[in-house]
């Protein structure tokens, strides 16, 4: 089993999704910032990562942790990574989750 290293790759914020459906002044992710990393072992969400954000990723952590490669052919540069977002339609994360071999 192979942990993966999650990276905070960025922190968006929609602008005019925040505008239209927002509440005024609607901080960007409270949780985690662009280059915070943490470590999952045997596939398990670490601690202080935000939960929400773990129910978007656990699937692919998952499966990299068990071995899974090419999760994403013809999308990313290599086999052993994918970036996922968080599902906050105003603010999504991105993260980058590599398995370590």
């Amino acid at each position: 089993m192979n942990d993966v290293r999650i990276t905070v790759v960025a922190n968006t914020y929609n602008k005019e999704l925040v505008r239209k459906y927002g509440v005024p002044d609607v901080p960007g992710c409270p949780n985690h910032k662009t280059g915070q990393a943490f470590i999952s072992k045997e596939g398990m969400k670490p601690d202080g990562f935000c939960d929400e954000a773990w129910l978007a990723i656990e699937r692919y952590v998952f499966a990299l942790s068990r071995g899974a490669r090419n999760l994403w052919p013809g999308w990313v540069n290599a086999d052993n990574i994918s970036v996922i977002s968080c599902t906050d339609g105003l603010r999504p994360t991105v993260f980058l989750l590599e398995a370590i071999e």
